[in-house]
């Protein structure tokens, strides 16, 4: 996908609209809907980690 390009078989997951455009450089999608950005990131080593399993101390 290119920057700027829009993603017809994702969703938002704050509005559910369809009009998403990815960033390429940042790896990122928002939104233009409701302006939600999110990523999904599955090479992060924490992407399916809990909030609650994060240790902060």
């Amino acid at each position: 996908m290119e920057e700027g390009s829009l993603t017809k078989d994702i969703q938002c997951p704050q509005c559910g609209s369809v009009d998403i455009k990815f960033d390429k450089d940042y790896g990122f999608y928002t939104c233009n809907a409701c302006d939600h950005a999110w990523a999904y990131s599955k090479d992060d080593p924490d992407f399916d980690e809990l909030d609650e399993d994060i240790d902060l101390n």
